[in-house]
């Protein structure tokens, strides 16, 4: 889904960052959840 992206920091070990897109994602449940919950007055 291009949300997450790997990386290797070497033979054995590797890490894990989200994309931009799933940066922008997440912003946008967090806003969707805050809002539900009555966190955001939008």
């Amino acid at each position: 889904m291009g949300l997450i992206q790997k990386g290797e920091v070497d033979r054995r070990t590797n890490f894990y960052e989200a994309t931009s897109r799933g940066r922008r994602e997440l912003s946008a449940d967090l806003r969707w959840r805050r809002k539900k919950a009555g966190v955001l007055d939008d």
